[in-house]
């Protein structure tokens, strides 16, 4: 018969299978590992009723298996498919935003594009969201700040990290410290000058302008890759790269954020890779290609980004009011000197008037 010391004994025993400390989720431990996939294949099928296994749905055509590394072995391209293996992708350049013609689009006597009721999502290193570049009178033009690196998934929004809104913002700007409202930093400055110039507002004073200085603002902001993949693809340790599968995470909030606010957005991506086979069909180029019949979508990306010129010969750019195509070679490249819109390299230009341009910048 059990005794009072036996019944003790039990309580504070813990449960098998049930963790007494906060659960990580998959996409932040270093426990496992990432694979991006398609529905289409049969990769995660061998792992989808295992209970220590979790597969994530990114949109209707892709999705990630997170499996432990201890059940998967040595990573070895020849043991899984190379398209699988998240690439890992990191800072490009970022030119002063005259480069890229833009003001001129702002004093254009017809077009005076200023992203009014539109909204600009940079996937990126976060934000300086105090910077009074991202404000509008007292009010934050940032609508959602995604954190991917904050720990834990509370937040039923997302599948890890946080979200912070414009109110959150807001109430953060007025209190004498704002990160204990919004503990979210851009540590190394490239997010938040990729925001600045795609969306900073108009700074007369040191003659500076976003592209787009009226638009709403969405950041993600990237969690750094897992030491696997690093010591995988032989990164060293202080090496700022990012896995394409929370890039893609990234992009679908945005869309999905856009879509609620009943807003077009475009996408700015400053962020390449040398990884993949170079012609344009690893799983972030065709993942972005699979919004491209969407009119409200567009993306800014950098090059490297290896789905621009090297397999869609003739690309189509989507705006908000349509969509029209730019016949570009695919031995095309655009000059260091110039970072134009491709637009520039363009033998059709569009029959209807220009509302929105997709940039791409070269390095």
């Amino acid at each position: 018969m059990f005794g009072p010391d036996d019944f003790e004994m039990q309580i504070q025993e813990e449960i098998p299978g049930v963790r007494t400390e906060p659960s990580i989720p998959p996409a932040q431990d270093e426990q496992y590992g990432d694979f991006i996939v398609k529905y289409g294949q049969n990769i995660w099928r061998d792992y989808e009723n295992r209970p220590d296994s979790e597969f994530l749905p990114v949109n209707e055509m892709f999705g990630i298996l997170y499996v432990p590394l201890n059940e998967i072995g040595p990573l070895e391209i020849n043991s899984y498919s190379y398209a699988s293996f998240p690439k890992c992708y990191t800072f490009m350049d970022v030119d002063a935003l005259n480069a890229s013609g833009i003001i001129g689009l702002h004093n254009h006597p017809y077009l005076k594009l200023q992203g009014e009721g539109t909204a600009v999502a940079v996937i990126d290193s976060g934000i300086d969201y105090r910077n009074p570049v991202f404000r509008s009178g007292d009010v934050s033009r940032i609508a959602y700040i995604w954190d991917q690196t904050i720990p834990g998934n509370e937040d039923e929004r997302v599948p890890y990290g946080k979200v912070f809104t414009r109110e959150d913002i807001n109430r953060a700007l007025q209190s004498e410290n704002p990160l204990e409202i919004v503990p979210s930093l851009d540590t190394v400055g490239h997010g938040t000058a990729v925001a600045g110039l795609a969306a900073g507002n108009f700074v007369p004073a040191e003659n500076f302008s976003g592209a787009a200085p009226k638009a709403s603002i969405i950041v993600v902001k990237l969690k750094e890759a897992k030491s696997y993949l690093r010591e995988f693809y032989q990164y060293p340790p202080q090496a700022q790269v990012f896995q394409e599968n929370d890039i893609m995470l990234g992009v679908s909030f945005a869309v999905k954020a856009a879509r609620e606010m009943g807003m077009p957005v475009s996408v700015c991506l400053g962020l390449g890779s040398s990884q993949g086979a170079h012609i344009g069909d690893c799983m972030l180029p065709s993942f972005l290609s699979s919004y491209f019949t969407i009119p409200t979508i567009s993306f800014t990306v950098s090059k490297p980004f290896f789905f621009i010129y090297a397999s869609i010969p003739l690309i189509t750019f989507k705006v908000t009011a349509g969509s029209w195509k730019f016949a570009v070679p695919t031995d095309t490249a655009l000059a260091p000197a110039s970072r134009n819109s491709i637009a520039s390299s363009a033998q059709e230009m569009p029959p209807i008037p220009m509302i929105g341009i997709l940039t791409a910048c070269a390095t």
